[in-house]
């Protein structure tokens, strides 16, 4: 399909008519249209669906058919929705299409090829809005079936409907009308163009200064340029240079080539970048077509120009977030290998099993003694950690086993130049010759990375190698048959266990080989096994000469270790915190968006039943009988108040989740301003179990106080400052638990309330120096948390208890690393010394004031902005 390119109001209108007389339908534009002939039978594997689909990243979807016949689609988006729930990777691994064809199942819109493509996108767009974007399914005059791209179907509508246009019949009728009429008509047309959101031009297809295509003649623009490019109309005329300036300078080259194809072959389409006045980069499509007079000489070039930049845009998120879906799928892929991998074993165990039952007594006898003897050479080849001796084992019970004429074991040396195969044990016929140690891999490097690859060398008959250097090289060796199989070790060493018959032809069969494989990974296991007692032995030694060199550094090392613990233990806290709010933030917003909607419902459906027993007052007994069963009124009354309790309890959990979120700050691994409340309240809120206190009278919860000032956002890391909050928090809470099990009493919270008094200097206490101090019986425990401006570049956040306080003695240890003062087990010692470096890092300072009996204040002074810590 070709789209219709004007110069003039003339043509526009001959064209319009000519296009009338012929409307496209789908048939006719398969050459624009993009139609999927995919198609896949309904009893296929849903793996097949998802290989075809990262194979192919632009394929709308898939046809399917079940012998032959139309059955319905499978789309892509709706495939990958369905593949980004919980283990529905698994789920189309294991299972046939049709098992799963219920979930991806989509409305079809069939067509026939001779449908309008208007007509087609209208009914498109009719469709309900979870369908709008599913591929359509046309139906060719052959019989044949082919899927259509909704998005492509959309754009050839769009760019017929903006030629034929609602004034065709005015247009048409206009046409025999005299000349005053004509100018009228030619007018009206120009308002047309002009109103067209697509640019409208036309060039002299004549030679131009400047020698190239790019500075014809303009003939015409219509206003639409001033939108799309950015410039007036006349600065195109008065510099027809300038349409060459404005194409981007990587695409000036490949347009002045574009119309040149348009002089050479009449017509042409291509999509580029243009440059606006403003530096904004756009793109845009361009179809052109020659006209050309009478004689066939090319007399002039039209055009439309449309802005596609938003379409652009589209197409890279549409990109981004196919890649991203991509990488989605290739994440559970990996993960889904790694467990076929770990169950390989018991597969090729059951694979057996099944084998065993399918052949005869015989075979079966085979298979058990075959199995007995594997279990044997396991058996053995792991009685030794010695690495001849596995050798040796393995070699001579794998030539026992399958009575071969030669059984060898080679390592293969690739650090040699040429690259040699070393032969490290042997057994043969006695009647044989002794094969060398040594023989060069040069001649055969194809074998040599087969093997490295990891694949079976299975060579029935030596003659028959194609490649003469290997088959030389196997003949060299007297083999008529061989078998190599690869042994790679943990180290990266590879060696090949080679079976060999040197007489008559072995077809080496399935049963054979899978022997062989599985003799060859318990040997690649022992190997390893060996290697790793060989570097234990050597570290083991090196560790004892070193220990001397150790002991002096151990001290510091324990003390970095055990910061590192901690540290470990918050980043494992917030990782598992931000992973416990995201799991649970995707069905509580499940739960809540639907709530609205449960109870819009609820609300319509009490409103038919109140209409019913409107219009219907006298009910059947059975229905009088059912309501009174139910207790209908008590329901009506009742849901609402239930559907509004659910969601007051959904809103709190979406509370808790941002909270959660809000204190693991995992992404933040930078500077960035922040508010300390937020880190504050994060804190609390998973502390919040911890603040009830278990009394004699009964449980009771721990108070917390909150004076937060006006302060502004702090240049901090996040999560290390949350870090802080959470560990004073934790500590006051902890001095709180120590006491009320025993009942003590200490201030209440009205004495404790003394610290709103102004106290002196920026970072002086906030506890009570005066009044009344004593005991009272009516203990209820509290934490204050204050946060005011310290002049205009600091702010101070205070966190006190009216816990036991610290004795004088051991104020001055509280930061130091190790030193603790609860009991073993349940302190490290370590929470006051990283808080004490964090506030450091921050080019802040941290003090405590605590008086016995009156509880403990710890006092965090920290810089609004990080270059205030300069020379502070």
């Amino acid at each position: 399909m070709s789209l219709l390119h004007l110069s003039s109001p003339e043509s526009l209108l001959l064209a319009i008519t000519e296009q009338r007389k012929k409307p496209i339908n789908l048939q006719s534009a398969l050459q624009d249209l993009t139609l999927c002939e995919t198609e896949i039978e309904f009893d296929s594997p849903g793996g097949k669906i998802l290989n075809f689909f990262e194979e192919n990243p632009f394929i709308p979807g898939l046809l399917i058919r079940k012998q032959g016949e139309f059955v319905g689609v499978v789309s892509r988006r709706r495939f990958f929705e369905y593949m980004s729930r919980p283990y529905s990777l698994d789920l189309f691994s294991k299972r046939p299409l049709y098992t799963l064809y219920p979930f991806l199942e989509t409305e079809v819109l069939i067509l026939p090829s001779d449908t309008s493509i208007v007509t087609a996108a209208r009914q498109s767009l009719q469709r309900p809005a979870e369908f709008l974007y599913e591929p359509v399914v046309v139906k060719m005059k052959s019989g044949a079936w082919k899927l259509l791209d909704t998005h492509h179907l959309l754009l050839a509508s769009s760019q017929i409907h903006e030629i034929t246009m609602e004034a065709l019949h005015r247009e048409m009728a206009e046409r025999s009308q005299a000349e005053a009429a004509q100018r009228k008509s030619e007018a009206w047309l120009n308002s047309i163009l002009n109103s067209l959101d697509n640019v409208v031009w036309s060039v002299a297809a004549t030679a131009a200064p400047a020698g190239t295509p790019l500075g014809w003649e303009i003939l015409h623009l219509n206003p639409a340029v001033e939108k799309v490019y950015g410039r007036p109309v006349r600065e195109f005329f008065e510099n027809p240079s300038l349409w060459r300036s404005v194409i981007h300078p990587e695409d000036r080259s490949l347009i002045e080539s574009y119309y040149c194809q348009v002089v050479a072959t009449g017509s042409a389409e291509i999509e580029y970048r243009i440059v606006r006045l403003s530096g904004e980069v756009r793109w845009v499509h361009d179809r052109s077509s020659r006209v050309c007079d009478e004689t066939g000489t090319a007399i002039r070039i039209d055009g439309i120009i449309t802005d596609i930049t938003g379409r652009k845009h589209a197409e890279i998120a549409l990109q981004q977030a196919n890649q991203a879906l991509e990488t989605r799928v290739e994440a559970r892929t990996t993960q889904l290998r790694h467990v076929i991998g770990q169950l390989n074993s018991k597969i090729i165990e059951i694979k057996q099993a099944e084998a065993v039952l399918l052949r005869s007594q015989e075979q079966l006898r085979q298979q058990a003694q075959r199995a007995e003897m594997l279990n044997r050479l396991a058996s053995l080849i792991r009685q030794s950690l010695d690495l001849d001796t596995i050798v040796e084992t393995a070699v001579r019970e794998i030539d026992s086993l399958l009575r071969l004429d030669q059984c060898l074991f080679i390592w293969y040396d690739p650090h040699k130049a040429p690259p040699v195969w070393n032969v490290v044990c042997a057994a043969k016929n006695s009647n044989l010759q002794a094969l060398s140690d040594c023989r060069t891999a040069d001649v055969t490097c194809s074998l040599a990375q087969n093997l490295l690859n990891s694949e079976i060398y299975r060579a029935p008959d030596v003659e028959a190698i194609p490649d003469p250097a290997e088959r030389q090289f196997f003949q060299s060796l007297g083999f008529t048959s061989a078998l190599l199989l690869p042994v790679h070790t943990r180290s990266g060493a590879m060696g090949v266990v080679a079976c060999a018959s040197c007489s008559n032809l072995r077809l080496w069969s399935d049963d054979e080989v899978e022997l062989l494989q599985a003799a060859c990974d318990q040997l690649a296991i022992a190997i390893s096994q060996a290697e790793i007692y060989a570097q234990s032995l050597n570290s083991a030694r090196l560790a004892r000469e070193q220990a001397q060199q150790l002991e002096t550094a151990l001290h510091d090392l324990k003390e970095t270790q055990a910061q590192l613990i901690q540290s470990e233990k918050m980043s494992g806290l917030g990782q598992m915190v931000a992973g416990i709010a995201h799991e649970i933030n995707n069905p509580v917003n499940f739960i809540y968006g639907n709530l609205k909607y449960t109870n819009t419902y609820v609300e319509n459906l009490f409103e038919l039943l109140q209409l019913y027993r409107e219009q219907h007052p006298n009910q059947t007994p059975v229905i009088k009988a059912k309501q009174e069963e139910i207790d209908l009124d008590f329901l009506a009354e009742d849901l609402p108040k239930l559907l509004n309790s659910m969601n007051t309890g959904a809103e709190r959990i979406r509370q808790i989740v941002l909270s959660l979120r809000s204190f693991s700050r995992l992404d933040e691994a930078e500077m960035k301003a922040a508010d300390p409340h937020a880190g504050i309240e994060s804190a609390l809120l998973i502390l919040n179990h911890r603040l009830h206190v278990q009394k004699l009278s009964g449980r009771e919860r721990i108070e917390v106080i909150k004076q937060y000032a006006d302060l502004p956002l702090v240049e901090c890391y996040p999560a290390l400052l949350n870090q802080v909050f959470l560990n004073l928090l934790n500590n006051a809470i902890d001095a709180l638990l120590e006491i009320c099990p025993r009942g003590d009493a200490l201030r209440s919270p009205v004495q404790a309330n003394c610290a709103d008094l102004a106290s002196e200097g920026p970072i002086a206490p906030a506890l009570c120096s005066g009044g009344e101090s004593s005991l009272t019986p009516s203990f209820s425990p509290c934490i204050w948390i204050r946060t005011e401006a310290a002049k205009p570049d600091y702010i101070i956040v205070r966190i006190r208890d009216n816990g036991a306080g610290i004795p004088e003695e051991i104020k001055n240890k509280i930061f130091d690393p190790f030193f603790t003062t609860k009991p073993v087990g349940r302190g490290t010692g370590l929470g006051l010394a990283i808080c004490y470096q964090i506030v450091e890092k921050h080019g802040g300072r941290i003090e405590v004031f605590s008086q016995t009996g009156e509880g403990t204040e710890f006092a965090i002074v920290l810089p609004v902005q990080q270059s205030l810590c300069t020379g502070n």
